[in-house]
């Protein structure tokens, strides 16, 4: 079954990186490799037909064309808020939601503190909840 193989791929691949974590969340760690995992095996299928590919597993109704639609303008409005934050800011609300870093990554590869990471993150997130309000 593919979705025991791709299981088993996942661990496997965890178990021969187990040196390069490096701490904050072992969940989080394991589903960016389930992540690229199956990223890499949907790439290598040629032959993979679009409609296959927007499945419910839990057997929900998928979204409409106007739910899609809108998903789109919340994403562009999202990408623009992101835009016209300071540059600090920006900087930890990209490497920490977009790049899935942990923050004590985040304070070494941009020169401060744990905690200065955390109130950026903090203030980034309230300026970008003001700037989504309709």
């Amino acid at each position: 079954m593919l979705a025991e193989d791709l299981t088993s791929h996942v661990f496997e691949k965890a178990w021969r990186t187990r040196a390069s974590f490096v701490g904050g969340s072992a969940k989080a760690w394991i589903f960016r490799i389930a992540r690229t995992t199956l990223i890499d095996y949907w790439r290598k299928q040629k032959d993979v037909d679009v409609e296959d590919t927007f499945f419910d597993e839990r057997g929900q109704e998928q979204p409409t064309l106007d739910e899609l639609a809108e998903q789109s303008l919340t994403k562009d409005r999202l990408r623009v808020a992101i835009a016209t934050l300071p540059y600090d800011m920006r900087r930890v609300v990209e490497l920490r939601f977009i790049q899935g870093k942990n923050v004590r990554h985040i304070a070494k590869e941009l020169d401060l503190t744990e905690a200065n990471v955390r109130v950026l993150q903090y203030r980034a997130l309230q300026k970008l909840r003001k700037g989504l309000e309709l």
